[in-house]
């Protein structure tokens, strides 16, 4: 929106904003976060010790494992399909993963991590709803009764919640820290990048337990000055902001998923209905006739130009399904769909 660059020219202006920051981030930063959370998601955040800005969602994640690798955690567990880059910061801190299996059944999915807790003797464990493939979201049940068995097993719960605003019904979607006693084994990451429409800013957040948010405001003063002050400034204008936002954005991509489902109904593929984010989640049929999603990716990418995210990235079990990005323009998602019925035919053929 173009309300966000005034804000950031009017604080690159201003004398004084090319100082170091703090680790923290700045005050009014923090408190527009903490009073969007209570607003949207009825949570209530101290900002003064509850609230710490970071480079983005994925300085989050990478700074909140560092920080419990640090304390002698080594066993995480993640869902599959998982978003790639918590994989890679778990393998970049020397953590061992572990899996359970996204389910639209939340006591079958709380019945697995249950037995991963139980049995790989786990003490953090990452979640991302809504869930980047694949759109899901839970409800507060969910989150009570899983925030109640990490209290029983001594595991951290970390939720990136990058896509909590992107709800395609405008409904906010459920934040972790709402759950009952959350913040005394919570932590959840927020992000700006994508509901925004500015993932260059690298604005994220990370809230909830104090501890583990005041020992990642410290981690980042030895490692970092935190994120350029005009940023925070026109980010915390932003958050205030009355005018929604985040709407028109929410509405760009819900016309580009109409256009993606609406391909895999005429060609008959399988897909999961996502609720929020930005991607759909697609299978191809007849487990990629042998061959995989890699390589089916690979060929479609040779072939006709068109990149997408194989399924193999996202964990074991996947290899048959693919992510489409909703960030192409409306025309080029609609040849996506004479592309990908090639590619496919040509895979049967060869069959």
């Amino acid at each position: 929106a173009r309300v966000l660059v005034d804000k950031l020219l009017e604080a690159i202006n201003k004398s004084g904003t090319h100082r170091y920051s703090v680790s923290r981030g700045i005050r009014k930063f923090r408190v527009a976060l903490a009073e969007r959370y209570r607003t949207l998601f009825q949570v209530a955040c101290d900002p003064s010790t509850e609230v710490c800005s970071t480079l983005g969602s994925k300085d989050a994640i990478q700074q909140i494992l560092q920080v419990l690798q640090s304390e002698g955690c080594q066993k995480v567990l993640l869902p599959s399909p998982c978003y790639p880059a918590h994989l890679t910061s778990v393998e970049l801190c020397r953590m061992q993963p572990h899996f359970f299996r996204l389910s639209d059944n939340e006591d079958e999915m709380l019945a697995s991590i249950e037995k991963q807790f139980s049995d790989n003797f786990i003490q953090v464990l990452i979640i991302n709803f809504p869930n980047n493939p694949t759109g899901q979201v839970v409800t507060r049940d969910f989150y009570n009764r899983l925030v109640a068995l990490a209290h029983e097993y001594h595991v951290m719960i970390v939720n990136d919640f990058v896509y909590g605003e992107m709800s395609f019904d405008r409904t906010p979607c459920t934040s972790l820290l709402a759950a009952e006693n959350a913040k005394s084994c919570c932590v959840e990451v927020y992000s700006m990048s994508k509901a925004f429409c500015v993932p260059g800013w690298r604005m994220g957040a990370v809230l909830g337990n104090e501890q583990l948010v005041g020992k990642v405001a410290r981690l980042k003063s030895l490692v970092d000055y935190g994120t350029y002050l005009p940023l925070q400034l026109a980010a915390a204008s932003a958050l205030s902001e009355h005018e929604d936002l985040v709407g028109s954005v929410v509405a760009i991509y819900k016309r580009r998923l109409q256009i993606v489902e609406s391909m895999c109904q005429r060609l008959d593929l399988q897909y999961c209905i996502p609720a929020a984010g930005c991607s759909l989640w697609l299978r191809l049929p007849g487990d990629c006739y042998g061959r995989g999603a890699k390589e089916f990716c690979l060929d479609l990418l040779r072939n006709h130009g068109v990149c997408l995210l194989p399924g193999n990235v996202f964990g074991e079990g996947n290899s048959s399904w693919i992510r489409v990005a909703l960030v192409a323009s409306e025309e080029r998602l609609q040849s996506l769909a004479d592309k990908l019925a090639m590619e496919i035919h040509a895979y049967e053929r060869a069959a």
